[in-house]
């Protein structure tokens, strides 16, 4: 049986092309053939361009076998229809909203590297996760038309922490040390919103210069104060033997710049140390050098918590879901932000 979409030979009883898929017209049976056969039909030899071939089981039983069946046009070779060879996999379902994938191994949590979170809340919408998709579309328009002067957009795939962890998508907005990521999935039935924001402190100023400072003390007590005590031990002999001495000086960088040159080595060791571990850790290896938030910082940050919240009732309006029917799902705080 031939394929009316691609031309393709199938077996005599398939109900779908093994090609493209399309379904197959069934040959009507024909040991009831009633129907009349056509005045004026052209001879098999006279037919152009077509292929009167067919299997033995097509002209069984019939009255006339000069009626050609299921001619197939051979103007072009069959590999140039347009659904030659085309493949049907089984659904992707990675690509819809919601999917999990899996990674083998990741040392960081999701928002490694984005600051302190100041804020991590969820809702549900009940029986609405069908217009997961159709949010998302309108979320990533909206998003753009905001137009924030310094303030970026993307779309990432954050990765849990652990071994054989999940990935999921995430709208991150960034802007100067803010960061706010929205998550939005098919949750079953429902619709699931989160939203978390992150501030990564500014590094202080009297901070780097303690370090420099250190790093400074440090590197004299290493390089220097070894052949400053030499030259004070010789200059020590020689008075000794003229009548003089350096033993003062000489006490001053055992007993005060030796110790505190220790002390500063074992505070250095310390620093790195914990700057190595919030680097494993949080992916800040700045993290001993930020002081706390100020006042502009806060109102940075809730200013763009406010954006991602407005961007999200309006998209919901926009497509014709109500705002107000999103449930808080977060622990703790019970505040509705959306």
């Amino acid at each position: 049986m031939y394929c009316k979409n691609c031309g393709i030979e199938n077996e005599e009883y398939a109900a779908y092309c093994l090609n493209c898929g399309s379904k197959l017209e069934a040959i009507p049976p024909q040991n009831n053939y009633t129907a009349a056969v056509p005045a004026k039909v052209t001879p098999p030899d006279q037919i152009s361009n077509f292929n009167t071939q067919q299997s033995p089981s097509d002209n069984l039983n019939r009255p006339n076998n000069n009626v050609p069946v299921f001619p197939i046009p051979q103007s072009k070779p069959i590999s140039e229809y347009p659904n030659y060879g085309t493949q049907y996999p089984q659904p992707v379902y990675d690509q819809y909203p919601g999917y999990e994938q899996k990674q083998p191994l990741n040392i960081w949590g999701p928002f490694a590297g984005y600051g302190n979170q100041n804020s991590h809340k969820g809702w549900l919408m009940d029986n609405k996760g069908d217009r997961t998709q159709e949010l998302l579309e309108k979320i990533r328009t909206n998003f753009n038309d905001r137009m924030i002067p310094g303030a970026g957009t993307e779309e990432r795939q954050l990765t849990a922490k652990g071994i054989l962890v999940e990935t999921r998508s995430y709208f991150m907005l960034f802007w100067k040390n803010i960061t706010v990521g929205l998550h939005i999935t098919q949750f079953g039935k429902d619709l699931y919103v989160s939203i978390a924001s992150y501030l990564k402190p500014p590094i202080s100023t009297i901070r780097v210069l303690i370090v420099i400072v250190m790093l400074l003390f440090g590197a004299f007590t290493a390089l220097l104060l070894p052949n400053i005590l030499l030259s004070q031990i010789s200059s020590m002999g020689m008075g000794l033997l003229g009548g003089g001495g350096g033993s003062a000086g000489l006490a001053t960088l055992l007993c005060v710049i030796g110790p505190l040159g220790s002390i500063n080595s074992l505070l250095l060791l310390i620093l790195i140390m914990f700057s190595g571990y919030k680097f494993l850790t949080e992916k800040d290896f700045f993290a001993a050098l930020r002081t706390k938030p100020n006042e502009f910082d806060i109102d940075d940050l809730m200013a763009m918590e406010k954006t991602v919240e407005q961007t999200v009732r309006i998209s919901m309006d926009e497509i014709g879901l109500d705002p107000d029917d999103l449930k808080p799902v977060s622990s703790g705080d019970k505040t509705r932000l959306i």
